[in-house]
């Protein structure tokens, strides 16, 4: 574990076939990761199709927006903290959820109501029959002695997650995030070896910035030259309009 320390983070997309940066957004290193992708997206230079991020990215905001824009969310799902250790206790995904009633089925066939339309922690909250669970005869594979009734939260956002769940079962998407391991992380590691982003330069945010910036313009140079004829004319002439040449290597799918 790392010691407190002042410092920034870069959040930066490449698209998927010359690792060109397509958008960059520097922060103080408080912000979240996941916070920033909506505004990544937003600074695309090219309409998006998919999106592919490692897990911290994995949240219900962010299938949800991905999913209204028309977006594939490559990303597998966050997870925070370990899960939990019950004895043989029943998990979430064997509570069958049914849209059209709005209701959970258990495991013993016994159905979950919706206690209220109101958010708890932008939950709602199911529970069962007091007396169903009382008498149920896997009772114990599903809730504590202590409890009365099984209760589960089902995040307002959920269904979102669920489109995602079934798009990361496809093939197309395992691929995707594979391919993302050589993109992105390649990307990063060589603006920290090669280009001194390892430190900042400076302090405050917008010299930081300008120094996250120009390391990302000199590597996407070094994309762009190897795309061209060698000529030394042509190279000043990269110089020169190389925002207007990258725009042309890029694909509809971002990498972050």
């Amino acid at each position: 574990k790392l010691p407190l320390q002042l410092a920034y983070k870069e959040h930066f997309t490449v698209d998927s076939q010359v690792r060109v940066i397509t958008a960059v957004e520097v922060t103080s290193a408080e912000i979240g990761d996941e916070s920033q992708l909506s505004t990544l997206i937003e600074r695309q230079p090219v309409a998006v199709q998919e999106i592919c991020a490692d897990t911290k990215y994995g949240t219900f905001e962010n299938y949800a927006y991905l999913i209204r824009q028309g977006i594939l969310p490559s990303i597998s799902p966050w997870s925070p903290g370990s899960p939990s250790k019950k004895e043989n206790r029943f998990k979430l995904n064997q509570f069958i959820y049914n849209y059209k009633t709005d209701t959970y089925t258990c495991p013993a066939g016994k159905t979950l109501m919706c206690g209220a339309k109101t958010l708890h922690y932008n939950c709602f909250t199911y529970h069962g029959k007091k007396r169903e669970c009382k008498a149920c005869s896997l009772r114990t594979q599903c809730i504590s002695p202590r409890i009365s009734c099984k209760h589960i939260f089902r995040n307002s956002l959920q269904e979102f997650k669920d489109k995602a769940l079934v798009h990361l079962q496809t093939e197309h998407a395992q691929h995707t995030i594979r391919q993302r391991k050589s993109y992105a992380e390649w990307v990063n590691a060589e603006s920290k070896t090669r280009h001194g982003l390892r430190r900042a330069m400076f302090r405050g945010l917008d010299k930081v910035t300008i120094q996250v910036l120009l390391t990302a313009s000199v590597q996407n140079i070094k994309r762009l030259i190897t795309h061209i004829p060698s000529s030394s004319s042509v190279v000043k002439e990269l110089f020169v309009q190389s925002q207007y040449f990258m725009f042309f290597l890029l694909k509809q799918r971002a990498f972050v």
